[in-house]
């Protein structure tokens, strides 16, 4: 799971655990219906949201993996695949799309 581990963070985790909880929960009870249920967890991405907050600032270098901030297309790409007939057989799965973080 990509967590911070920056100090006030911990309802933001807590939260992004849940919805993994609740995504391999949902995909079993659902299943029966030829419903999928799969989640895409981010790493940092920066928005309007983050800046607004000061949680972002450009050229970041601490930020393991890539270095580097994500951008709202680096997810938009992993919603794609959830949308398509390519993700078929994934059901319960937590996609992370975090750039390595």
């Amino acid at each position: 799971m990509a967590i911070f581990r920056r100090s006030g963070t911990g309802v933001y985790n807590a939260t992004k655990a849940a919805v993994d909880a609740l995504t391999r929960t949902f995909s079993r009870e659902l299943a029966d219906k030829r419903i999928r249920v799969n989640a895409i967890n981010p790493g940092l991405i920066a928005t309007e949201g983050t800046h607004s907050v000061g949680f972002v600032q450009e050229g970041v270098d601490e930020i393991p993996g890539f270095g580097r901030i994500g951008r709202p297309e680096h997810i938009a790409t992993g919603v794609v695949f959830l949308a398509s007939q390519d993700s078929t057989w994934m059901n319960g799965e937590t996609m992370f799309l975090t750039g390595g973080l």
